[in-house]
């Protein structure tokens, strides 16, 4: 079975672009806690 280059770029992109949405999650949440800290 050979995998389409396209594809493989498909689900690479797909698979940064959660791990992106999840680091910014992530980064509000420290924001909001740092602010009510603060």
């Amino acid at each position: 079975l050979e995998a389409t280059p396209n594809s493989e770029l498909r689900v690479q992109g797909m698979k940064f672009t959660l791990w992106g949405l999840q680091a910014l999650a992530a980064t509000n949440v420290i924001a909001l806690i740092i602010q009510k800290i603060l």
